[in-house]
């Protein structure tokens, strides 16, 4: 019988010659570093160049996620280190919204600036760039979503698609880093593991580069650099996932929250890399004040109407998408959830495969008043009276995919539960970092007779011993089985640090009954 190390190779699609390259060491191969053809980066360097011997000031003006953070810390540090008088700013979600705005770009012009550099935000900001140029400062744009069919007119665009570069899906953080190692003329560790963080955040493909400066940056973690990763990181584990719940959570908690401009200190932490203890207890009460508040939203939700949910809650708008996405794992419908803001209702569409959110608002009959975002994710603005209407067509497309457009299962990998071992989780595990586009595989793990099984706090989790690992589970418990049968369970592989000793779990998220 073909073996475990075979079967799983297949799975993932992966060759037996193209493994060594997987598991390289990621310092073997060179980062690619050059901006496509470099003309973007030319025209940039110049005006900088221009500006510093001017004696100009710049502000480095990013966006409230991890993404916008990390760009801007980026730049900020770059300039600075390159000669320019250098300020940043994160707008807040509640107060200056999504990108520049004409208002924001006249206090900038106000303020004495001679150049606003964009970063995570502008490619769409036409008319608060136009403003921004007619009060006579310079713009540049350093960006990586979508290009509208008419671009800013301004001193300069930095995007990976419009550059050419090698691999188009980077984060704008992590294009940020491109711009600061040529700009500097070397590689910086520390701002290459900011680049990452933005990277996991922003959901990037993890192939090629993106990869590289993933695998980069867990490895400095388990070496206990940089501090300002690993002060929030309240876990032993240093796995691209710990990474994301643990230092993104926390950093993205205060954008979803932050009304009054706190956001701010991210760039006193990351860029300035000062009061650091202080700020990473503030990113942590913060975190807490999140799930603790969606905690409760979710809870006041009523039970699941089936096809889909539509729901208008009394809590920040920051905070939708979370409880969006919690309620689509959960009840696997499209879900999108609204919070008032002002005069106006914000959502948060979650619809996973099978219902492509941002077809659904681009055609809707009662347009938004503004929307945007992915095919399972996405954004929109409406007026209160046009909920209910809004309700109706959301229904009316969820139910489309209920009655036959339904996506397909995730594959799953059979293993039996010998083969659940600490040895194969070892080898899954040697194979990430896991995310978008190389998921963590769904193994259905077979012939598990529910008599051999045991449980913790009083039978409300699985816990099993296995060979060399665990078998756990917070979504089954006793109640889920039936004494006598044999099922099918479907997990994922995890690895985790207890004591200094690193140990492996198979999550267990679902039955499946055989025959």
């Amino acid at each position: 019988m073909e073996g475990f190390r075979e079967r799983l190779l297949a799975f993932l699609h992966v060759k037996e010659e193209e493994l060594p390259a997987l598991l390289e060491d990621p310092w073997e191969r060179p980062l690619p570093l050059e901006m496509g053809d470099g003309a973007s980066f030319l025209r940039a360097r110049a005006l900088l160049e221009e500006v510093r011997d001017k004696k100009g000031k710049a502000l480095v003006y990013g966006d409230y996620d991890v993404d916008g953070a990390m760009g801007a810390s980026i730049l900020l540090r770059a300039l600075r280190e390159h000669g320019i008088e250098s300020r940043g700013y994160l707008p807040t979600r509640y107060r200056d919204g999504y990108g520049l705005t004409v208002e924001n770009a006249r206090k900038i012009a106000r303020a004495g600036y001679s150049l606003l550099f964009l970063v995570d935000n502008g490619v769409s900001q036409r008319e608060a760039i136009r403003e921004a140029r007619s009060l006579g400062l310079k713009v540049l744009v350093l960006d990586h979503h979508t290009p509208p069919e008419a671009l800013p007119e301004c001193e300069g665009i930095l995007h990976p698609v419009l550059d050419s570069y090698v691999e188009p899906q980077v984060s704008a953080g992590f294009y940020s880093y491109l711009f600061a190692a040529n700009l500097l003329k070397r590689e910086d560790p520390y701002l290459e593991s900011l680049a990452a963080l933005s990277v996991l955040s922003d959901l990037m493909p993890l192939r090629g580069p993106n990869r590289q400066v993933v695998r980069r940056m867990l490895r400095r973690l388990e070496r206990g650099e940089p501090p300002e990763i690993l002060r929030l990181m309240e876990k032993e584990g240093r796995s691209e996932e710990d990474v994301a719940i643990e230092a993104n959570g926390k950093i993205n908690a205060v954008g979803r929250l932050d009304e009054e401009g706190r956001i701010n200190r991210l760039l006193t932490y990351f860029a300035d890399r000062k009061d650091e203890e202080r700020i990473a207890i503030f990113l942590k009460e913060t975190n807490e004040e999140r799930k603790r508040l969606a905690q409760e939203a979710a809870l006041s939700i009523p039970p699941s109407q089936g096809i889909g949910e539509v729901h208008l809650l009394p809590v920040k708008d920051g905070l939708s998408g979370l409880i969006a996405s919690r309620l689509l794992e959960e009840r696997g419908v499209p879900v999108a959830i609204f919070a008032r803001r002002g005069a106006l209702l914000v959502g948060s569409l979650r619809t996973g495969q099978g219902m492509d959110a941002v077809s659904f608002l681009r055609n809707m009959r009662r347009k938004p008043l503004a929307f945007g975002g992915h095919k399972g994710a996405a954004g929109c603005s409406i007026r209160p009276e046009d909920l209910e209407e809004f309700r109706k067509e959301f229904l009316f497309e969820a139910g489309k995919r209920s009655l036959g457009e339904k996506p397909p299962a995730e594959p799953s990998l059979p293993m039996s539960l010998r083969e659940a071992n600490g040895e194969n989780a070892r080898l899954i595990r040697s194979l990430a970092p896991f995310g978008e586009g190389w998921r963590n595989p769904l193994l259905r793990i077979e012939g598990v007779p529910a008599d051999s099984l045991s449980f913790v706090k009083e039978g409300k989790y699985l816990s099993m011993p296995l060979e060399g690992a665990r078998l756990f589970s917070f979504r089954l418990g006793i109640k889920d089985f039936r004494p006598g049968e044999r099922v099918a369970l479907l997990a994922r592989a995890k690895e985790e640090r207890f004591r200094g000793t690193l140990r492996y779990t198979y999550l267990a998220e679902k039955i499946v009954r055989e025959g």
